[in-house]
């Protein structure tokens, strides 16, 4: 992932001058230097992957469909044979 930049002394400077206390501060800023962050190419490759898995499913549920259908005209045409010659 890429890194974006972040002036971590403001961060903390800006908590202090709200009230927060300066080992809290400090500990919210390790906090969001740990962080990881999803980037706008992280959630491209993401909605490409999930609109893969939807086409997949589409196209196996297409042809569960079609399996099916072919195997029911089949069936009738086959009971039509059997029960009146």
């Amino acid at each position: 992932m890429t890194s974006i930049p972040f002036d971590t002394h403001r961060f903390v400077d800006t908590l202090r001058k709200s009230g927060v206390d300066g080992k809290q501060a400090i500990a919210h800023k390790d906090a969001l230097c740990d962080a990881s962050f999803a980037t706008q190419a992280d959630l491209r490759e993401m909605e490409q992957r999930i609109k893969l898995d939807i086409v997949k499913w589409m196209i196996g549920v297409a042809l569960a469909q079609t399996v099916l259908i072919v195997g029911l005209m089949n069936l009738e045409l086959y009971a039509k044979v059997i029960l009146h010659p």
